[in-house]
C-alpha cells in the first residue's frame, strides 16, 4: 500500500509484485506517471488502473502508459479478479 505515486515505484523496484492495482488519482506522481515509470522500469510489473471514473479517456491514458487494464472501483469483484488473473496468465 502506497501513500503516493512516489512510493508506488519505489515499492513496485523493492518488492517486484506481480499486479499492481494503481489508483489514478494520488498526491506527488499521479497513477498515471507512476505507472509509466514503473513499466518503463520493471515491464514484468503489471498493472491495472483503478479509478472511481468509469472514463474511457482515462482509461486509454492509463493503457498508453503501459496498465494492461483499467477497472473502475465500483466495478464487480469478479471484473477485478478476472483482470488480475488475465495478467498473471500473460507473464
Amino acid at each position: 500500500h502506497a501513500k503516493d505515486g512516489r512510493e508506488a515505484i519505489d515499492l513496485a523496484g523493492e518488492l517486484k509484485p506481480d499486479v499492481i492495482l494503481m489508483d489514478i488519482s494520488m498526491p506527488n506522481v499521479n497513477g498515471i506517471e507512476a505507472t509509466r515509470v514503473i513499466h518503463r522500469e520493471y515491464p514484468g510489473i503489471c498493472v491495472i488502473g483503478l479509478s472511481m471514473y468509469e472514463d474511457h479517456e482515462r482509461a486509454q491514458t492509463m493503457r498508453d502508459a503501459g496498465a494492461s487494464d483499467y477497472k473502475s472501483k465500483g466495478c464487480a469483484p469478479s471484473e477485478l479478479i478476472s483482470a488480475i488473473r488475465e495478467c498473471t496468465l500473460r507473464q
